[in-house]
């Protein structure tokens, strides 16, 4: 083999090498809401900031009210989203965008339990539904929010696919 042969199978090779691992992507991290495989994502930012993917649906019904609750723990700290939508005249919610806050059809919540224990009520803001059933939830939600215990203000923002 010349040396010119051998210069060019080392380029060859090394552009192969360069190819393999500019193509392969780095994995998204599951806690974050562009990675996030769970149910819902929730973004704060105010007061109080973070992203959270939220992992577990513990509680979803919808009759004369649309209510679900999801989570997600690590170790002594969790953090959680509950959504409300009532219905009208007895019947249950349908696609939409709803209001929260005050007398409203829509509520949201997140709560932090452990070294921060807080929940933020949704003063103002609304839930858009896409897709609402006995069997599932799709929305998006934008909202004010106000610290329970120290009245902190931030905006909530986040989508659940259930």
């Amino acid at each position: 083999m010349t040396k010119i042969h051998s210069k060019i199978l080392s380029l060859l090779a090394l552009l192969l090498v360069i190819a393999t691992v500019t193509a392969c992507k780095k994995k998204d991290d599951p806690n974050s809401p562009a990675g996030c495989s769970g149910p819902a994502q929730m973004t704060l930012t105010g007061a109080v900031n973070g992203d959270y993917c939220l992992k577990e649906v513990t509680q979803y019904k919808y009759n004369d009210r649309l209510e679900i609750s999801i989570v997600t723990s690590n170790g002594a700290e969790s953090q959680m989203l509950f959504i409300s939508i009532d219905g009208q005249n007895g019947q249950p919610p349908l696609t939409g965008s709803f209001l929260c806050g005050g007398d409203n059809p829509g509520f949201v919540q997140a709560g932090f339990h452990g070294a921060n224990e807080e929940f933020f009520n949704a003063t103002s803001g609304s839930v858009t539904v896409s897709q609402i059933s006995a069997n599932n939830f799709k929305a998006s939600f934008s909202v004010s929010a106000k610290g329970y215990y120290d009245g902190q203000v931030v905006t909530l923002t986040g989508t659940v696919n259930y």
